[in-house]
């Protein structure tokens, strides 16, 4: 049982403490008319988003996860820190773990998988990957992020045999840059936007003192330490910092440390659900 509430207690942390603070300032830069978002925004806005979505979603997994765990069910891991994969079909093998068994099973597999050739194989992939931005919502937006990560995995697929990048942080890089410009769409209210956000992101760079100080008065220091924060954890730090500290002091002092910090986090989520508006799971609308 207390395995299962320390779960639920970091699901709840995800959530109120990094996803609810960068989603502030996304939905700040969204807000704003389009003539005065630049790329710097842009680019902001997009990583923000991508941070927000996954500590919003892996919040709620490590939340129904621990409750299972209190009244002794054990629920399957749904992510497995998706930005450190090292490739889109790696990156898929991480996130939304459920959604992506499910459609191997029953649509990929049934239409022939790997079995019927190369061309096969990757026109699967596309309808697998359609269908998954379909099953998120009757919007183009959807479609076009399921697209953005069905031509990646082919491309992938074909090129990444041919032009073989051995360096892995050049591979997670290129992973966070798709990952990333898929989101701008799956985020955006209609295509047009989306689409522009992303032009604006690689072509609207303005070194203006006006468009600096307007990104440096959006980032507060509480900002910068909550971004800074989800990116350390967006990695698999966590498990190996606790066992180093284990092996420096002992694991029952380790284990000390740990109840008294998951204190502090309780104390902290309450204080801030207090004070905080009614701000619900980004999957709550799937």
């Amino acid at each position: 049982a207390m395995e299962g509430i320390r779960r639920f207690l970091y699901g709840l942390g995800k959530k109120v403490l990094i996803a609810n603070v960068l989603g502030q300032c996304v939905d700040s830069i969204y807000a704003m008319e389009l003539s005065e978002v630049t790329g710097a925004f842009a680019w902001l806005a997009a990583g923000m988003y991508m941070l927000q979505i996954y500590y919003d979603f892996s919040g709620y997994s490590d939340m129904a996860i621990g409750m299972a765990k209190i009244f002794g069910f054990e629920f399957n891991e749904n992510f497995n820190h998706p930005y450190s994969a090292k490739g889109i079909k790696d990156f898929w093998r991480r996130w939304h773990i459920s959604l992506s068994l499910w459609f191997r099973e029953y649509v990929y597999i049934p239409l022939g998988g790997n079995r019927k050739g190369k061309f096969r194989c990757e026109f699967n992939k596309m309808i697998v990957f359609l269908l998954t931005g379909i099953w998120h919502g009757a919007n183009w937006t959807f479609v076009i992020w399921g697209l953005i990560h069905g031509v990646a995995n082919v491309i992938e697929d074909t090129l990444g045999s041919i032009i073989k990048i051995k360096n892995n942080i050049i591979k997670n890089i290129i992973t966070w840059i798709v990952v990333v410009c898929g989101f701008v769409m799956f985020r955006a209210d209609s295509v047009g936007l989306g689409l522009t956000m992303l032009k604006t992101m690689f072509t609207g760079f303005n070194m203006e003192v006006k468009s600096i100080s307007l990104v440096a008065g959006l980032l507060s220091p509480y900002y910068i330490f909550v971004i800074i924060m989800a990116i350390i954890f967006a990695y698999p730090l966590r498990q190996k910092l606790e066992n180093t500290i284990s092996k420096k002091i002992g694991s029952n002092i380790n284990e000390t440390i740990i109840h008294i910090a998951d204190i502090g986090l309780l104390l902290v989520c309450i204080i801030s659900l207090a004070t905080a508006t009614y701000n619900p799971f980004i999957y709550f609308r799937f």
